[in-house]
């Protein structure tokens, strides 16, 4: 540029106004990296080149600028008139999104072209930003001005700027002293943000402060090597307190040996740049995985101050935020509230707890995104973030979003959180005690443990949260106690009962099974495992799995019902953590989309875990592909530590399980009780409603009531489709309605009483919506028309005699057009309404008399009187067959045809066949 002006200074007048060069630029670059002390220089060129007249410049920054206003602004340029004006972070204007910044930049674009004979603009930024913000927001704005990048300073220039700041200062410091400063500070160039000299010039203040803080004097201003670097981390006396803290803490086992191994790894890279070897990389950036309770928000806040000693941070303080902190509630809103973020947590380590909910929204996946871009997982970041939640969400959001998550948050580096064991609760609990004022005697300590001890197999147990719930509501009950006890320091005693638990010793966790019939070996099968339980307990030794169940039987057997006994069974013997029963179906855990099963059934899996999962209707896995998804993450979960301590209980018609079972021999090894439930018989069902009525104070009188009962029973239980207990209790049901409307309008009875009645009328009614028809119903008996065999017409009939009448044959046509017409009311064309009416008649009272069979149950004749009519309908095929195989029917002195137009004397079926009949 020098020579340029120099060239110029040569040509006269006129040409140099016509080779005249336009002087402004944009400098690009990190922060400390000179553009600042460029531009001062470079105004100074310009004045000594003779290019412009005056060696001004004028320094404004972009905020300053929109802050003081577009008058003040015009001022600047003014005063920068023959000089250079410099705005320092000019992508700040932002013309699109900020309306301060726009009339600006049309002032920088009209001052550019018009003065750009007698001023030299000067704007400064990161190079992205410059044309994300500025060059976006009008095109003409570059061509104004030449660009000059501005590049991170390499290590030899790192470590020349630090002794030469380290000199001005007055001070003297080891040479490897800038060797190391200036490698460490090197991993950060190319690095957006990265402070180049000004990063020198804080590791030099910070240095500095450490040797005043040790007395100095005039004379021997000496930075030593720990000065400029830090102590070794082993023998660091701030990080000895930090752990001290970590090893103070109940558990956490696994997490003192990660802070162990991240101390050691400090120390050895230590060493590594004193012989000036490259150090290994350190990982920042964790996951914190574990249940609700079990100290991670502590373990963050310790990490963070571990961290800042270990000069990773510069401030070491904790930022705490949850997903919904970074979700915005319109497009774009979520980057900007994670970028902010991000920026607010420099220096600082950043906590997000229930991280995977950014997992479920498009929202959530810009905010990963973001960290992605600006997490690197570098120790030169001076910023920790910190995923904190569950472990199977945490894992399964990294694996289903941006790749580069996993990468910043590696599953090896995580803090995983254990449930606490028994010794810990022990310790929170006489801890929290002790905080509460509160007595515990061991009895009672034991029972708050074995409690705790079942919790812990539920989902999200609690860990010191469930220890705090516990002891507060046990305070709650023994403050309302009368005979609340102290000890000799005034502190509350508690006592067993205060914590509101079953006393499985005074009650037989068998007896619900009492109420249900034919539950013997369902009763064997968990008094052995009783009896197995009694005697672990007794003699100290590992209580017996309990398994997981296979119910095989009809419906309304009590499988359903034994489940839920059964679960309050297995909760007394404290074997599950709760009597809860999660109830569902093999069809409802079977999806209709791809990953839409396994979601379902991991979420009911979930939802009973330390409890009983009852999947009725189980023979439906395995069938098709999502019944086969459905089974193999049914025999995953069983098999998970996850759910261990959840019973599961498949249950189905035993032919069908049984074919269930053996397409998968995995799943069915995975099932140690197989029990039968067999159908009721009369008695069965007798005593049931025995137990009902007197349940309800009904009386029964009459014995007929049983006997009518009981052979309504077997007759229920011969029909398909007999449902065990549920018919029972629908007839029951039936039963106290007939006596409703019997008994409603008669004046009221000293004791509600079952009549006879009642009964047969509540029989009869189950048995006739259960009972398949039997009567013929238009041509139940006749077999195909056999349109060759010879038929009587009703002229003939009145011959009394005996004709053949070929029948002839009919186009199709005609034949469809005639069915179609007997499909509104089956009547054939040509018959009268007499006959038709007479014929309605006869088709009612036949009807009506099987009916009446029916409902008399005289099974006897109406065998008989079926046998009758099928010989009889035999009879009157032989004699004259009906071409549309119509069932016949006696109406007055003969018999008629179904369709109405074929017609048969008694006369003419007495003399030819029906004498025998």
């Amino acid at each position: 540029m020098f020579k340029t002006a120099l060239a110029l200074a040569k040509l006269s007048l006129e040409k140099r106004k016509k080779n005249h060069i336009a002087l402004n630029f944009i400098f690009t670059g990190n922060p400390g990296s000179g553009k600042t002390t460029v531009a001062r220089l470079f105004a100074s060129i310009l004045h000594d080149s003779g290019m412009r007249k005056a060696s001004t410049c004028v320094e404004l920054t972009a905020q300053g600028a929109k802050d003081e206003g577009i008058d003040e602004f015009r001022k600047a340029l003014k005063q920068a008139e023959n000089g250079v004006l410099f705005l320092d972070e000019a992508p700040d204007l932002d013309p699109s999104g900020d309306f301060k910044g726009k009339p600006i930049v049309n002032e920088l674009l009209t001052t550019s072209e018009n003065k750009r004979d007698s001023i030299s603009i000067i704007l400064a930024g990161y190079e992205d930003e410059m044309h994300s913000k500025l060059f976006s927001f009008n095109e003409g704005l570059k061509s104004r001005f030449q660009q000059v990048q501005f590049e991170d300073y390499d290590e030899k220039e790192l470590c020349a700027i630090f002794h030469k700041m380290v000199s001005d200062r007055g001070w003297e410091c080891p040479e490897e002293a800038g060797i190391i400063t200036a490698k460490r500070l090197a991993k950060q160039r190319s690095s957006k943000g990265f402070g180049n000299a000004r990063a020198v010039r804080q590791v030099v203040e910070r240095a500095c402060q450490r040797a005043m803080s040790k007395g100095i004097s005039d004379e021997n201003l000496v930075l030593t090597l720990e000065d400029v670097i830090g102590e070794n981390p082993l023998y660091n006396p701030k990080v000895a307190q930090v752990r001290q803290k970590f090893d103070s803490k109940i558990g956490w086992d696994s997490i003192k040996k990660s802070v162990q191994d991240l101390v050691e790894l400090c120390g050895k890279n230590y060493q590594l740049e004193l012989d000036g070897k490259p150090p290994y990389p350190v990982f920042l950036n964790r996951m914190f995985l574990g249940n609700p309770g079990t100290g991670k928000t502590t373990c963050a806040e310790l990490y963070g101050e571990l961290l800042k000693h270990l000069n990773f941070l510069s401030i070491g303080d904790v930022v705490k935020k949850v997903a919904s902190d970074f979700i915005g509630d319109v497009v774009g809103a979520s980057t900007k509230k994670t970028a902010t973020i991000l920026s607010s947590a420099k220096g600082k380590c950043l906590i997000i707890d229930e991280a995977y909910n950014l997992d479920n929204s498009l929202y959530g996946k810009q905010v990963l995104d973001v960290l992605v871009e600006k997490v690197q997982n570098s120790e030169t970041d001076d910023l920790c973030v910190l995923l904190l939640g569950y472990e199977q969400p945490m894992l399964e959001m990294l694996r289903k979003q941006n790749p580069g998550l996993a990468r910043r948050f590696p599953r090896e580096h995580a803090f995983c959180f254990e449930d606490y064991g028994d010794r810990a609760l022990l310790s929170i609990l006489n801890g929290s005690a002790s905080q509460s004022n509160v007595t515990i005697p061991s009895e009672v300590s034991e029972r708050f443990l074995q409690a705790l001890a079942m919790q812990r197999s539920m989902a999200n147990f609690g860990n010191a949260g469930a220890v705090n719930t516990m002891l507060q509501t046990a305070i709650a009950k023994a403050v309302a106690r009368d005979d609340l006890e102290y000890d000799e320091s005034g502190k509350m005693v508690l006592a067993v009962a205060d914590l509101g638990l079953p006393d499985a010793d005074n009650e037989d966790p068998l007896a619900p099974l009492e109420n249900l019939y034919r539950m013997e070996e369902v009763k064997k099968s968990l008094q052995n495992l009783r009896n197995a339980v009694l005697v672990a307990q007794r003699e100290g030794t590992r209580i017996p799995e309990v398994g997981h169940f296979v119910f095989r039987g009809s419906p309304g057997t009590g499988k359903t019902t034994v489940a839920r006994v059964m679960a309050n069974i297995l909760c007394k013997f404290g074997l599950i953590a709760t009597d809860r029963l999660v109830e569902t179906s093999g069809l409802d855990m079977t999806g209709q989309y791809v990953g839409q099963t396994k979601t379902k059934v991991t979420e009911m899996m979930n939802a009973a875990r330390g409890s009983v999962l009852f999947i009725d209707e189980a023979y439906e896995l395995g069938i098709g592909p999502f019944g086969q998804e459905a089974m193999t993450t049914l025999l995953a979960g069983m098999t998970d530590p996850t759910y261990k301590g959840t019973i599961f209980v498949v249950a189905g018609y035993p032919r069908d399980m049984d074919q269930m079972l053996d397409r998968n021999a995995g799943l069915k090894s995975r099932f140690t009780h197989f029990l039968d439930f067999p159908d009721w018989d009369g008695d069965d069902c007798i005593r049931f409603l025995r137990n009902v009525l007197e349940q309800e104070s009904f009386v029964v009188k009459d014995l007929r009531v049983w006997q009518a009962a009981k052979s309504g029973f077997d007759e229920l239980i011969a029909y398909r489709g007999w449902g065990n207990g549920r018919d029972v209790a629908k007839v029951w049901k039936e039963i106290k309605g007939f006596r409703s409307n019997r008994i409603v309008d008669l004046p009221p009875e000293e004791e509600p009483t079952i009549h006879l009645a009642d009964v047969i009328g509540a029989i009869k009614q189950i048995v006739t919506d259960r009972k398949p028809p039997v009567g013929p119903s238009g041509r139940a008996f006749d077999p195909p028309a056999n349109k060759n065999l010879p038929m009587q017409t009703q002229e003939q009939r009145k011959e009394d005699h005996k004709v053949e009448v070929k029948v002839e044959e009919v186009e199709e046509k005609q034949d469809v057009e005639q069915r179609e017409e007997k499909q509104h009311d089956g009547r054939d064309p040509g018959v009268s309404d007499h006959d038709w009416a007479e014929l309605e008649i006869a088709k009612k009272e036949h009807a009506e008399r099987l009916e009446r069979l029916k409902k008399e149950r005289l099974d006897a004749e109406l065998q008989e009187e079926l046998k009758r009519q099928q010989k009889m309908q035999e009879r009157l095929r032989q004699l004259m067959n009906c071409p549309a195989g119509f069932q016949w029917f006696q109406t007055g002195g003969g018999w008629r045809c179904g369709g109405g137009s074929h017609y048969v004397s008694n006369d003419v079926l007495e003399k030819h066949f029906m004498r025998d009949v």
